[in-house]
């Protein structure tokens, strides 16, 4: 089974100057509710792109995006919001304020230093977190996995592209080797691979170059996660095999940790906000997927990996894949999005065990959410309906 996050996608199509219909996003949402673990609200983004926004429409995003938020709570959907670097931190604390458990942070796309982040993010764990340095709400890092952010604050999730990003650029992520031991909770060694000259420098440095030492680590790297050296020249799907591996082995050495910064300012301004008591949790990984690329999916299912997350707008821009559900991204089988099984064909999903929704679907105000998720799991146990 996949535990799937839903993004909008909103960030993407802003980028290609397109819009997302809320209503359809809604609709998307409820008719696949049996599958997803959890949704974000619809953002709007400031500006276009390209262009620096002002302060006055950071601001009226941030009021738009607030209304999309109590628009899509009205059909009895309960999204992620998300608190975006440059907003005033009044939207963050109202959005505690409302009640919401769990909340997207999204540092700026402007900004690529960790350390600069850092600033940004300390203020942010002030407010979040209690005297203790626990979260009083569980937090999700929207495209962020460097590995000193996601160690210094107590992340409920994170969400990674460079997985992806990476290998498509020709480069892989190689654990350092400390005293002859792979130690994950360091930053990795970025490793260029690929056969063909790169397009522009890069952080990674070139294998061809590097010491002997790091050649031979890298090389025993690979052999662990089951690839050659050749096939890390040739293939950028196996590179991405290679880094999503060292996600799953950093993520495997996280514990829970308490943001423990002096707490200089901000800290006791949510004193009415009770702490968060359920149990804590080390920060979790989940892998980006665009739901098109069937070669993602089966890179994640050869290693295990059961976290993804997939976009609205993904689905919104392939005609292929319109009035698809997300039934295949949970099941760990092969994708059938793109390629339909016939009436007839055995239903390879019958015996996978059903696993109640959980994407903060009020009951109350959606009443079909317990009837479509008792239907889902008698269509899973026939083999009908998938």
């Amino acid at each position: 089974m996949v535990d799937l996050m839903l993004d909008s996608g909103a960030f993407g199509a802003w980028t290609r100057g397109e819009q997302i219909d809320i209503d359809l996003y809604i609709a998307f949402i409820l008719a696949n509710a049996e599958h997803i673990d959890s949704c974000v609200n619809l953002d709007v983004i400031p500006a276009t792109a390209g262009v620096v926004a002002t302060q006055a429409q950071v601001e009226e995003s941030a009021e738009l995006s607030w209304r999309n938020l109590l628009y899509i709570e009205q059909h009895g959907v309960h999204p992620i919001p998300v608190f975006h670097q440059g907003e005033d931190f009044s939207w963050l604390r109202r959005l505690m304020d409302h009640g919401c458990p769990y909340i997207g942070i999204s540092p700026s796309n402007n900004n690529n230093v960790s350390s600069q982040k850092q600033v940004w993010l300390d203020r942010v764990f002030d407010v979040i977190c209690d005297e203790d340095g626990w979260p009083r709400v569980k937090t999700h890092a929207f495209g962020m996995t460097a590995v000193s952010l996601v160690q210094r604050y107590p992340w409920f999730s994170a969400d990674s592209t460079s997985w992806v990003l990476s290998s498509a650029r020709g480069s892989v992520m190689v654990p350092r080797a400390v005293h002859g031991v792979w130690d994950f909770q360091q930053g990795p060694l970025m490793l260029y691979m690929s056969g063909q000259s790169r397009l522009k420098p890069g952080d990674a440095r070139d294998w061809r170059t590097c010491s002997k030492a790091e050649r031979e680590n890298a090389a025993a790297w690979f052999d662990h996660c089951g690839v050659s050296l050749e096939e890390m020249v040739n293939d950028c799907k196996l590179r991405a095999l290679v880094c999503a591996r060292f996600f799953q082995e950093f993520q495997a050495g996280l514990v829970p940790t308490p943001f423990t910064r002096h707490r200089r300012v901000l800290v006791h301004e949510h004193s009415s906000i009770g702490q968060y008591h359920g149990p804590r949790f080390a920060p979790r990984i989940i892998f980006t997927h665009h739901p098109g690329a069937r070669w993602q999916h089966n890179i994640l299912s050869r290693i295990n990996e059961h976290r993804r997350l997939v976009s609205f707008a993904a689905f919104n821009a392939r005609p292929d894949l319109s009035g698809t559900t997300l039934a295949d991204f949970v099941s760990m089988a092969p994708l059938s999005i793109l390629n339909r099984r016939t009436k007839n064909e055995p239903n390879p999903l019958s015996e996978v065990p059903f696993t109640a929704p959980s994407c903060y679907l009020d009951s109350e105000l959606y009443p079909g959410a317990d009837a479509r998720a008792a239907k889902g799991k008698r269509q899973r146990r026939s083999g009908v309906g998938v």
